[in-house]
C-alpha cells in the first residue's frame, strides 16, 4: 500500500472523531439515567452495529483488510471511549454487561461462530507507521499513536483512555475466551498510577470490581489474573518491558487491592 493510501486512512479516522464523540456523549448522558435495562439493550445494539462497520460488506467480491482499516481503528478507539465513559460515570453494572455479553457478528465475520466476546472490538494498524512515525523510526503501535493524537476531549483525556484499556486487559485476563493487547499502555511508563486501581486499595472501591467481575476476594482476583496472563502469554510481550517500562500487575495495583478498610 502506498503512503497516499495511508494518508487517506489517517484522514478518514480524523473525520470519524466527531462520531466517536457523539457516541461517547450519548453514553455519558444515558449513564445519568436510571433506565439501566433500556440502556444496556441500546448499548448492545450500538456495539453490534460498530462490528458491522468494520466487517467485510456482503456485496464485495474482492477484499483487502487495509480497505477498512480506518473503520477498524474507529471501532477500537470508540470501544475504549465507551469503557472510559462508563468508568467515569461509575456504571459498573453496565460495564459488567459490556464485558460479559456475547455479540452477534455480521455474516461475513462469522466463520467460526455467530457470536464473539468484547475482544471483537480490538484493532491495530501497520499501515499508519508510514504517516505517523518520525523519520527513520518505527512505532511500536501506530494505533496507539493515533488514539493519543486524537485524544481531544477534556472530560476523557488520554490518561482516561489508557486506564480504560488497562481495565479491558483485566477483563480479558478474567475471560477464558478473550484476548487483548493493550497498545495505548506503551505510553503509560513506570511511574504513572491510574486512579481507579489506586482507589481499589480501599475495600469500598474494590467492591466496584466485584460488581463488574463477580469475584470472591482480592486473592481470588489475583489468582485468576495470574492464570489469565499465563493464558495470554503476557510475559512474551517484551516490548512493554524493554521500551515502555510497564508492569501490568503493578499498574493494576494487584498486590494492594482491598488492603485498607
Amino acid at each position: 500500500m502506498s503512503d497516499n493510501f495511508a494518508q487517506n486512512v489517517l484522514e478518514v479516522t480524523e473525520a470519524l472523531v466527531p462520531i466517536r464523540d457523539l457516541i461517547t456523549d450519548w453514553v455519558l448522558l444515558e449513564s445519568g439515567t436510571q433506565n439501566t435495562k433500556e440502556f444496556e439493550d441500546a448499548l448492545n445494539r450500538v456495539l453490534e452495529r460498530m462490528l458491522e462497520l468494520k466487517a467485510k460488506p456482503r456485496e464485495l467480491t474482492r477484499w483487502q483488510e487495509e480497505w477498512f482499516e480506518a473503520h477498524r481503528l474507529f471501532v477500537y478507539q470508540t470501544f475504549l471511549y465507551i469503557v472510559a465513559a462508563l468508568l467515569r460515570s461509575e456504571r459498573f453494572s453496565i460495564l459488567r454487561e459490556v464485558f460479559l455479553s456475547h455479540y452477534l457478528l455480521p455474516d461475513t465475520e462469522a466463520s467460526d461462530g455467530r457470536f464473539d466476546t468484547f475482544d471483537a472490538f480490538y484493532g491495530y494498524s501497520d499501515l499508519l507507521n508510514s504517516v505517523l512515525a518520525p523519520d527513520g523510526k518505527k512505532l511500536l503501535s501506530p494505533a496507539a499513536a493515533l488514539i493519543k493524537r486524537q485524544a481531544t476531549r477534556q472530560d476523557l483525556p488520554f490518561e482516561a483512555i489508557m486506564e480504560a484499556e488497562l481495565f479491558t486487559l483485566l477483563a480479558a485476563a478474567l475471560n477464558e475466551k478473550a484476548r487483548w493487547y493493550p497498545q495505548t499502555l506503551y505510553y503509560a511508563g513506570y511511574a504513572r498510577v491510574f486512579p481507579f486501581f489506586l482507589r481499589a486499595t480501599q475495600r469500598k472501591h474494590f467492591q466496584k470490581l466485584v460488581i463488574v467481575f463477580g469475584i470472591k476476594s482480592a486473592e481470588d482476583l489475583r489468582n485468576k489474573v495470574k492464570e489469565g496472563f499465563a493464558r495470554m502469554d503476557v510475559q512474551s510481550w517484551t516490548d512493554f518491558r524493554f521500551y515502555a517500562d510497564v508492569s501490568f500487575w503493578s499498574k493494576m495495583n494487584m498486590d494492594k487491592l482491598d488492603t485498607l478498610s
